[in-house]
């Protein structure tokens, strides 16, 4: 193992639990494993999921190390990510939030953060809400329909993460927490006390059963205004034709594909089986619609 040297010292803080960990030597692997330095348990944490390390040329870098699963720093996918002093850096693994920080003044930094307040911040108008805890901040932002990419973070951090991520973290968390009950289906996540309504699981906003879309599988078929270019593309139609192939087979070109379900606002894909058939989701989109 390498001493980590030199005036800034460094730490990896939970924003969850408010626990940290100091840097001390390389390479500092956070993880689910056995060994690792900091340790994280849950699903999409690999037993080796990332290091922080010194790269040559690079200087001391946060290093993914499972090729299989994400690495999300400041709300980017990543190989591997620069770490600079003096610069907070909001790490997503599996579902935690992790702040990163050098700096010679650490402990005053340490001091400064406080996860019991959160703010919502749009970065479209500059609105800020809160602060209040997590939980009741996300439960402001479904209530007011604020955008899945609005960024919250605690106080004290400079960073901060996208809402639906936020959302994504408390649904592991209450899906993993020990209760009486049994755990809801898969498709209860998307059920609301609204009827004909349903909440997506990923940005929590509502939209009507007929307004389900599709994402395309077709390596053509890419690029999409919400997404980006490098997305696939979602659409409606798509979704419709592909429902209603059975039943309608003119309108459904066999070069079209099945695609993967997608939310109506967010666009991203979602889980499949959902509350509905694609049968009785097609006839009720054939009663409301117009191809």
């Amino acid at each position: 193992m390498l001493k980590l040297f030199g005036k800034a010292q460094w730490v990896a803080v939970d924003c969850l639990t408010g626990e940290y960990s100091r840097v001390e030597t390389l390479p500092f692997e956070i993880g689910s494993g056995e060994g690792v330095d900091l340790k994280l348990n849950g699903q999409g944490v690999a037993e080796r999921h990332c290091a922080v390390n010194q790269v040559k040329g690079l200087g001391l870098c946060l290093i993914k190390q499972e090729p299989n699963l994400p690495l999300v720093v400041d709300g980017e996918s990543v190989e591997y990510c620069q770490l600079t002093p003096d610069n907070d850096y909001a790490v997503k693994i599996g579902a935690h939030f992790l702040a990163i920080r050098g700096s010679r003044g650490i402990d005053d930094w340490l001091r400064g953060l406080d996860f019991s307040q959160w703010s919502l911040q749009d970065s479209a108008t500059n609105q800020i809400d809160g602060p209040m805890s997590l939980e009741e901040l996300c439960q402001f932002a479904k209530d007011h329909q604020r955008h899945p990419q609005t960024l919250v973070r605690p106080q004290g951090l400079s960073k901060g993460f996208f809402l639906h991520e936020a959302f994504e973290v408390l649904a592991a968390q209450a899906a993993a927490a020990p209760e009486g009950g049994t755990l809801p289906e898969e498709d209860e996540a998307l059920r609301t006390g609204e009827e004909g309504l349903l909440t997506c699981p990923v940005c929590w906003l509502k939209f009507d059963v007929g307004d389900i879309m599709h994402l395309a599988v077709h390596d053509s078929l890419r690029g999409d205004p919400v997404l980006g270019e490098d997305a696939p593309n979602v659409s409606w139609r798509r979704a419709l034709t592909t429902a209603a192939r059975r039943w309608m087979p003119w309108a459904c070109p066999a070069s079209i594909l099945p695609a993967r379900i997608a939310a109506a606002y967010c666009r991203l894909g979602l889980p499949k089986p959902l509350t509905i058939s694609f049968r009785w989701w097609g006839i009720r989109a054939r009663e409301n619609r117009t191809i």
